[in-house]
């Protein structure tokens, strides 16, 4: 009986990690194109390229995006 349950608890760990490991590449992708997005208006807003640049040398990227939000809606 307890190596039944000790068998489920590996699945249920095994499901788990799946699940995180889906959510790691899901939040990447959501990411990748949100900074596309962020670059197409860049184009035409030079505070914009510059919190970019700002990503892209190690600072957050929800940061970025919170920042840009304001700058984008002046």
């Amino acid at each position: 009986m307890q190596s039944l349950q000790v068998a489920q608890r590996e699945t249920q760990i095994r499901l788990l990690e799946g699940q995180l490991r889906q959510t790691d590449v899901i939040g990447s992708s959501h990411n990748h194109m949100i900074l596309d997005a962020l670059r197409e208006k860049a184009e035409y807003i030079p505070e914009l390229q510059a919190l970019i640049h700002n990503v892209q040398q190690g600072e957050g990227l929800l940061i970025c995006v919170l920042i840009c939000d304001k700058v984008c809606k002046t």
